[in-house]
């Protein structure tokens, strides 16, 4: 975890339809009023044209990565601002085990017990998410409790290797 990056991540399968909308989104939305040193990082396998449009120098598409690690280790957070789906979203329990801060909203959470402010931070509308951001920015402690939280949770109720809840 680190509260000096402005590096913020997403990942999935870039030609999911809620995953483009969610990305779109998020740079319509919340990253073009984000100071200019914030980058957004799209990973994933098969990103569509219309993501490949939106890479600049503030916002990188990966593509397919061998392993998030190298991304992690210099991230401030990751974003699940889902705009539509159901169920359990994968994304967010593998978020919690990487021990970064989580920003997400009703969508993705939902089905998952988790308790905001203290294993994720909740945001539905832009806003919630600039400030999220910038709280994350200001508040290492806060980055480094949420993340170690979030991982006691998914120990304590999730079985990661069965993929089903304990």
């Amino acid at each position: 975890v680190n509260s000096n990056s402005k590096n913020i991540l997403f990942w999935g399968a870039m030609n999911r339809q809620e995953n483009i909308e969610a990305a779109v989104w998020f740079i319509q939305n919340v990253l073009l009023f984000l100071p200019i040193e914030y980058k957004f990082y799209i990973i994933g396998n098969h990103p569509t044209e219309e993501l490949l449009s939106f890479a600049n120098n503030r916002i990188i598409v990966t593509g397919f990565v061998e392993s998030l690690e190298t991304y992690l280790q210099d991230a401030l957070c990751f974003v699940v601002p889902l705009l539509q789906g159901a169920g359990i979203k994968v994304k967010i329990l593998e978020g919690f085990m990487t021990g970064i801060p989580v920003l997400t909203n009703n969508i993705g959470i939902e089905g998952i017990p988790a308790e905001n402010q203290k294993e994720y931070l909740h945001c539905e509308i832009p806003e919630d998410y600039i400030s999220a951001i910038e709280r994350l920015t200001e508040d290492n402690e806060l980055c480094m409790t949420l993340g170690k939280n979030a991982r006691t949770f998914m120990e304590a109720t999730f079985d990661y290797e069965k993929g089903s809840y304990l």
